[in-house]
């Protein structure tokens, strides 16, 4: 939101100076991001259970946050075999 400053200068007749001042730092949209938890549990080459918890909008991006935070994950994209949405 840009607002504007007046400034007098005083010379032999008064004159105004119009100077804009923007202030772009913070931009509010309105919009607002709820993340839900979600846990994701998958079983190794050795058959042991493990599970994750991570924090996303949809259960999409928390494999994608699983799979980087889990190199097992990263390697093995399909061994995920639940994906379950927290209740509140």
């Amino acid at each position: 939101m840009c607002h504007t400053l007046y400034i007098n200068v005083w010379k032999p007749t008064c004159h105004c100076v119009i100077i804009p001042i923007c202030y772009t730092k913070y931009k509010c949209t309105g919009v607002e991001t709820i993340m839900s938890h979600y846990t994701l549990g998958w079983h190794d080459q050795s058959n042991e259970y493990h599970e994750i918890g991570e924090y996303a909008t949809d259960a999409f991006e928390a494999v994608r946050h699983a799979r980087e935070d889990v190199p097992y994950l990263n390697e093995h994209p399909f061994s995920l075999e639940k994906i379950i949405k927290e209740e509140e």
